[in-house]
């Protein structure tokens, strides 16, 4: 069973062991470790939508009667 510092067991997820791992969790950490700094990020989010206004600059409502186009948005 290898040592490991405390850093180590915390950047691994395995501090619920002590100074002492045993070697195949080391490994799965390992593992996971680094599949998970692998992995890329996730996509970054799209801009916020615009809400639609009328032509006295009041929020425009969504017309419940078009369920595929919603009007209270620009790109609606």
């Amino acid at each position: 069973m290898p040592y490991l510092s405390n850093e180590e067991r915390i950047r691994l997820d395995v501090h619920q062991y002590g100074s002492d791992v045993p070697q195949d969790v080391l490994d799965a950490a390992e593992a996971a470790f680094a599949r998970r700094v692998d992995t890329p990020p996730a996509e970054e989010p799209s801009a916020p939508t615009k809400r639609a206004r009328t032509t006295k600059g009041q929020y425009q409502a969504d017309d419940p009667t078009t369920a595929a186009v919603n009007e209270a948005y620009e790109e609606g």
